[in-house]
């Protein structure tokens, strides 16, 4: 796949207001990260719904998909709210 051959960077978003499903996006984002093709992208991760009051903090999302375990990887997170 020529798009993964030249990829310079890996966008993420995940929903953080949902706690249901943040052990499959954790478990999809290092399928990701584990492609021969993806090893020295940049990780840019959208924490989605930051507005809503059960979202998951910034914290707790990098704990719970794993992220204090990655080694010479760069990644950026960041929150995402809406406005009105």
């Amino acid at each position: 796949d020529i798009t993964k051959e030249t990829a310079l960077g890996l966008i993420f978003v995940v929903d953080s207001n949902d706690r249901e499903r943040i052990q499959e996006a954790a478990e999809e984002l290092q399928k990701m990260l584990q492609e021969d093709e993806l090893r020295d992208a940049v990780l840019l991760l959208f924490a989605n719904k930051q507005d809503l009051p059960n979202a998951m903090a910034i914290s707790e999302m990098t704990d719970k998909l794993g992220l204090q375990s990655l080694r010479n990887r760069t990644f950026i997170f960041c929150s995402i709210h809406y406005l009105s």
